[in-house]
């Protein structure tokens, strides 16, 4: 769906909702102990600094607008929030002060929709208050600040860091693009600039490991709107993001994050050493070993996800498992399922990072469309992706040539099975394990080297299915 249309038609139902808006207001002098306090209740928060104050600019929209004047109306803050005792609070029309504000939501639950609800919020931000730039909390986390107060910026003599937003919210996103990523900080090191990582919540523990020499943050926000409010801050001297794309030719995400970081071609592509990643505990090695000296050899595996229409079916799954087990092969299941797999070792604990030494060990992974795969392509273990409602690149519905923007596909050592009407359970298990044995004898051979976006334009190790489910 459009990104625009969608946000127009979230802010809408977000009208309808029955959440609480408040704008607090208070001298400067109180602006991280009140951010504070604000931000232990909710991440959807906006920061208006204000050369004088007319309430009537925020109630028009709804909004709940109170004045703290000293450390001792913020005590009273959290009993006015719990109990919208707006009684214990000061109510103001006009102030004739600079004060600092924040603009707020109570009731939006929705972690997956925050970047919406803030985007929803910034539209009731008057006019009269540009944006202007980004807070950096003391929890690394950047927002937008809106201003109407002129303040003049002191000249930088240092050289400002770079920021490097990754606007893809998937594992297996960070998984592929992140040598690239390193490849320009390692760069950038060399003229003696810092280069931040700007991301979601849920990759800065993963982009803290996968990265090295720079420093990660985290952004509410970090597609559409993101880039603007950092840049406006001041804080860096240029900010790239990672998903520009060209719709001229297809590109592989990691193409695609080269040439947003200013490289004509990929600069980097090595495998990734596992153990610099992460360590395994000592219990999974000595199963590892154990079950090596029982088995021909050992594989991953991964059959479902959150998305239905990405995975297998657990049918599938079990007669998959059940021709391994008779073959003699050893099979981990890599990712939790509402229920044990029969024959498959149970792994699904391990982190994510604890994934990369793990995979590194395996002859094989085979899965559907998921980090796993992602991560036996870059530390160097051959992998069977199975397809389910995407193919192994996107197409802009758009564009009435069919014109395809770019390739998420593994990217090294990868086999891929796409059902002709993405639907994975038309992809038979039995034709999955034979490619599989091919792949582990040698017969049938895959591209070590990195899989460019014109290598699966070619379908180079690409097989569609057209059969039924076995």
């Amino acid at each position: 769906m459009n990104f625009l249309l969608q946000g127009l038609r979230f802010r809408r139902k977000h009208k309808q909702e029955q959440t609480n808006k408040y704008l607090i207001f208070a001298p400067f002098a109180l602006r991280e102990k009140l951010f504070n306090r604000i931000s232990e209740m909710t991440r959807i928060v906006i920061v208006v600094e204000m050369s004088r104050v007319v309430m009537k600019d925020f109630t028009d929209n709804q909004i709940k607008c109170t004045y703290i004047q000293d450390e001792q109306e913020l005590t009273l803050l959290e009993n006015y929030l719990k109990n919208d005792n707006a009684a214990a609070m000061q109510s103001v029309d006009v102030l004739e002060q600079s004060c600092i504000g924040y603009l707020f939501e109570l009731g939006s639950n929705d972690s997956k929709e925050e970047s919406m609800f803030t985007n929803s919020l910034m539209h009731l931000v008057p006019k009269k208050y540009p944006l202007i730039g980004a807070y950096l909390s003391f929890k690394g986390v950047y927002y937008p600040v809106y201003s109407d107060r002129k303040v003049n910026k002191p000249l930088i003599q240092w050289k400002k860091p770079i920021a490097v937003v990754t606007d893809w919210d998937g594992y297996g996103d960070a998984v592929m693009i992140h040598q690239q990523i390193q490849a320009f900080i390692d760069d950038k090191l060399k003229e003696g600039i810092e280069v931040h990582i700007i991301t979601y919540e849920k990759l800065v523990p993963l982009y803290k490991k996968l990265l090295k020499n720079c420093k990660v943050y985290q952004a509410i926000q970090p597609g559409l709107y993101s880039p603007e409010h950092i840049l406006k801050s001041g804080i860096y001297s240029h900010v790239h993001r990672t998903s520009a794309r060209n719709p001229s030719e297809l590109q592989h995400c990691i193409e695609l994050c080269a040439n947003a970081l200013g490289y004509k071609k990929v600069t980097s592509f090595r495998k990734t050493d596992p153990n610099q990643i992460d360590k395994l505990p000592e219990e999974i090695n000595e199963l590892l070993v154990k079950t090596k000296q029982t088995s021909d050899f050992m594989i991953g595996f991964q059959y479902s996800t959150q998305d239905p229409q990405r995975s297998w079916s657990k049918e599938h799954a079990e007669r998959f498992v059940s021709m391994c087990c008779e073959a003699g092969i050893a099979v981990f299941n890599l990712a939790p399922v509402s229920e044990p797999l029969k024959g498959a070792i149970d792994v699904s604990s391990l982190s994510i990072t604890e994934l990369f030494p793990f995979i590194s060990k395996l002859d094989i992974v085979v899965g559907i469309d998921s980090v796993c795969g992602h991560i036996a392509g870059v530390v160097g273990t051959p992998s069977i992706t199975i397809w389910g409602k995407n193919f192994p690149h996107i197409t802009d519905p758009s564009n009435e040539q069919g014109g395809k923007l770019f390739s998420f596909r593994v990217l090294s050592n990868n086999y891929s099975f796409i059902s002709e009407d993405a639907n994975a359970e038309n992809i038979p298990p039995s034709i999955v394990f034979n490619r599989m044995l091919e792949i582990q004898s040698k017969r049938l051979k895959l591209k070590e080297d990195r899989i460019t976006g014109k290598d699966t334009l070619n379908e180079l190790g690409i097989e569609w299915v057209r059969c039924e489910n076995d």
